[in-house]
């Protein structure tokens, strides 16, 4: 009968000495569950994640990071040979670990620990143990040239024309190669990470390299389905060529840095996610195109002149931004809008304001229209009373 090794094989498409500990791997994630999430892992080989495993820093929801058909880079942290299936980390701590640093810790790390037991222990695995020839320390300074070698291709690879073709607009930007190690990295265009994201909802996130050169990243944000917004991030932190994650991250408008990108997501997009979900859960918010809202206002504003109609929308033209269109039907132009800025610390506008809430953004329009009708009453009362003289 066949042994466990051959069952593996048959089972996962993989030899079973094939799959190690340390292992760089991708990763297509096929469910969620409260407490982690399935995973494919290249192309055959069964994995999971705990949600305990996804980030380094606290995170309540699987949901905010992953999302089913997601490809989302990992390292394998165990391997079930019986059940044919391993466990993936995807936090970046983890994720920035070279292979060799597995090897170096082979004794004291408690993954590598429990693969060598399971596999005869530290004189009969293949890791755990060398013949009094093997010079280990050789074989770490080849690996670390080789692995150095394929960083300066990627370099070189780097700066070749990143610019966003926009002489030519029917030529497709060029791809990035960036060696950055997060679930909600990959290599891709704009457009690409558009297309990758179109299907997963408000709020989805794609991080990328951009096109300005290796010391910035761009977030691609789902504000809706099918209307995107670019964030720039800065990198500073890092020395001439490194293509690696700079040690701060600077989003424009935002003075203090982010210490890596787990931050950036906790405190930049999930608030931003949040405030976006407020304002579409809000009784004046309506779907639909920029066309039909101005319809219903009109409608309302005819039924009863004397009132001043007003919804929330978006317009597909302003990724980011709510719309508040109003209709005033004594003024001489009686559609009139204003944009409604998301931030992470809450909605802003005119430039100035800052609210936490939809509904105060709401008492805030109440409040300035009452005084524009006031002024807009006293000027009438005056010149009224001077043709009167």
């Amino acid at each position: 009968p066949p042994n466990l090794d051959m069952l593996f094989t048959l089972m996962t498409g993989e030899k079973y000495e094939n799959i190690y500990v340390g292992m760089k791997v991708s990763c297509k994630v096929l469910e969620l569950h409260t407490n982690g999430a399935k995973l494919m892992v290249d192309d055959g080989l069964k994995g999971y994640v705990s949600i305990n495993q996804l980030s380094d820093s606290q995170i309540n929801n699987v949901g905010e990071l992953l999302a089913p058909g997601m490809i989302v880079s990992g390292v394998i942290i165990r391997v079930n040979k019986e059940k044919a299936t391993v466990d993936v980390a995807m936090k970046q701590s983890i994720l920035n670990l070279g292979e060799d640093y597995w090897m170096k810790n082979r004794y004291s790390n408690e993954y590598m620990n429990e693969w060598i037991i399971a596999n005869g222990g530290m004189n009969t695995c293949k890791v755990g143990h060398f013949d009094k020839y093997f010079d280990e320390q050789e074989a770490l300074n080849i690996y670390t040239k080789a692995e150095n070698d394929r960083l300066h291709e990627i370099e070189i690879a780097t700066k070749t024309d990143t610019s966003d073709n926009n002489n030519n607009k029917n030529v497709a930007p060029k791809k990035m190669t960036r060696l950055v190690y997060h679930p909600l990295f990959q290599n891709c265009n704009y457009l690409e990470a558009q297309e990758k994201l179109r299907g997963r909802g408000p709020g989805a996130v794609i991080i990328r390299p951009s096109s300005k050169g290796p010391n910035d990243l761009s977030i691609t944000w789902a504000f809706q389905e099918e209307i995107y917004v670019h964030i720039d991030v800065e990198e500073r932190g890092k020395n001439p060529g490194d293509i690696g994650l700079g040690t701060e991250l600077y989003i424009r408008g935002i003075n203090d840095p982010f210490s890596d990108l787990d931050e950036i997501y906790s405190r930049y997009i999930m608030p931003m996610n949040e405030f976006v979900q407020n304002m579409t859960n809000n009784i004046k918010f309506r779907w639909g195109s920029v066309e039909s809202v101005r319809a219903l206002l009109q409608e309302e504003s005819t039924a009863d002149p004397s009132r001043i109609p007003y919804f929330i929308h978006i317009d597909p033209t302003k990724p980011g931004f709510f719309v508040l269109s109003w209709m005033m039907s004594q003024s001489s132009t009686p559609l009139k809008c204003m944009h409604i800025s998301v931030t992470p610390e809450g909605f802003g506008v005119d430039g100035v304001n800052v609210f936490k809430k939809p509904s105060e953004v709401i008492n805030w329009f109440k409040t300035k229209q009452t005084e524009v009708l006031r002024n807009a009453t006293q000027r009438y009362q005056q010149q009224s009373s001077m043709n009167n003289q």
